[in-house]
């Protein structure tokens, strides 16, 4: 399989964490993050519709704190496990 035939649009829906206190000092994150600093992501879930992520995030922002936001993120499902760079399993190991 052609790995640009591989994938299938989806949205991430993405969570947006802020840490006050950090802005100036991405070394010394509590909690630690990935990158330090202000703000942590995090992928929430990948749905295959712009509409469903888009009431996701509506729901989820109505639900959260001021240091929380949600936001949704097109991206590529490579449903045989690969990605552009790497080749998935073949169909009849599926």
């Amino acid at each position: 399989m052609k790995r640009r035939n591989a994938w299938i649009e989806a949205y991430a829906v993405v969570r947006r964490d802020r840490f006050r206190g950090h802005e100036h000092d991405p070394d010394q994150s509590s909690p630690p993050l990935i990158c330090g600093g202000e703000f942590s992501y995090t992928v929430k879930e990948v749905v295959l519709t712009r509409e469903i992520a888009e009431r996701e995030v509506e729901r989820l922002n109505r639900l959260s704190g001021d240091e929380t936001r949600y936001f949704s993120q097109y991206t590529h499902l490579f449903l045989d496990g690969g990605s552009f760079g790497e080749p998935g399993q073949q169909d009849d190991d599926l």
